[in-house]
């Protein structure tokens, strides 16, 4: 080998070898972080859960890193974006689940993101937490790394129709639900609700993005309807309220966890007056630790938390916990997470079942006053 070519494959080798380094550098665990990955619906149909969860973990973590971090090691988001999307969520877990420096995943905001990417969780062999997805099928695939703080929605539906039928003693209901399988989740209420001798009256669909639902709520109203149960996501809860009054259809309004957050409020206005729904956090609450996270949260990010900003920061603390517990690794992480057991956070005690959920830890009922989410009172 001549001299000169010899120095270029020198140079060569060194060049790629100085590459290497960098990026094993920039993707390995480092001994100063600790890095937890997120996937969130920050724009598209669910971009305010997915800002609400990115706020409240945001929150958790620069608490504990003003704190020294957990055990001397300094906590390190990582992001993306799903867009509310499945295909572009596959594609961030996939991003985030190949970088060896995160150890675990804080999973879509988006219930129907979920399913699209879970089967990769296992193969990937990383811990995947939920804070805020609530579509019942997450847990029933089996995931043995996936951890769901978020309320199952099954639950909730099945505590709704008790509300309804014994509270408010509602004994004429329609079931207006999205057409997807996050709505049809709606169907465990008219279930339970019959199973309790109230039959619904009707069955009605929307599609997301729907921007007349006159003709089903039209509908409803003809049958006598007096209780109308929602399921499905804020921006078509605000229309329905708007649509009910349009047509003059003064029926209880009843909904699901999604639209208990703000923008409902700034969407729906004076038409949401009233409205009653279900979630596991009261914004309003004036219990002294969830005053002092409600404070913390509107004076960082303007506005008042979430059911899902409460969860997700109860979720950040419960995988602190977990690498306090032996959490080393991705695999003593998922095994510390499995044990959880009595973990307390302002949304409740969290123990997790071996199916994955968070053990039921009761819920709130909210009603809607002078433009607020407080606790239902007769």
């Amino acid at each position: 080998m001549n001299r000169s070519l010899f120095e270029f494959a020198r140079t060569t080798f060194v060049t790629v070898l100085v590459l290497s380094t960098l990026g094993c550098e920039r993707q390995s665990p480092s001994a100063q972080t600790v890095t937890v990955g997120m996937l969130a619906p920050l724009t598209g149909a669910g971009s305010r859960f997915g800002e609400s969860q990115r706020n409240g973990v945001q929150l958790a973590m620069d608490e504990m890193n003003m704190q020294g971090g957990v055990g001397g090691k300094a906590l390190k988001l990582v992001s993306e974006d799903t867009k509310t999307e499945p295909p572009t969520a596959v594609t961030a877990f996939t991003r985030l689940s190949e970088r060896t420096d995160v150890l675990c995943i804080i999973g879509s905001a988006a219930s129907l993101d979920v399913p699209a990417y879970l089967p990769l969780v296992d193969k990937a062999r990383i811990p995947h937490v939920l804070p805020v997805a609530v579509l019942p099928k997450i847990t029933e695939m089996g995931s043995r790394w996936t951890f769901r703080t978020a309320l199952n929605d099954r639950i909730a539906a099945t505590q709704m129709a008790e509300f309804a039928v014994r509270k408010l003693g509602a004994s004429k209901i329609g079931l207006l639900i999205e057409d997807s399988a996050f709505g049809e989740t709606g169907l465990h209420f008219a279930k339970h609700a019959e199973n309790l001798g109230v039959a619904p009256l009707a069955i009605e669909r929307f599609k997301r993005g729907d921007l007349d639902i006159k003709p089903q709520l039209t509908k409803m109203r003809s049958l006598g309807v007096t209780h109308v149960q929602f399921w499905g996501y804020y921006a078509e809860y605000a229309i329905v309220a708007k649509q009910m009054r349009e047509v003059g259809f003064s029926a209880q309004l009843m909904g699901n966890q999604a639209p208990v957050n703000d923008k409902t409020i700034e969407l729906g206005g004076a038409a949401l007056e009233g409205a009653i729904n279900i979630c596991l956090f009261v914004p309003t609450d004036a219990t002294p630790g969830k005053a002092k996270f409600i404070e913390q949260y509107r004076k960082r990010f303007g506005t008042m938390p979430d059911t899902w900003a409460a969860q997700a920061y109860d979720s950040m603390f419960l995988i602190a916990d977990a690498v306090k517990r032996g959490g080393k690794d991705r695999s003593s992480l998922r095994d510390a997470l499995a044990g959880t057991d009595g973990f307390s956070g302002i949304t409740g005690q969290i123990t997790f079942t071996s199916e994955g959920d968070a053990q039921f830890r009761g819920v709130s009922v909210v009603r809607v006053t002078n433009g607020q989410f407080v606790p239902f009172t007769e």
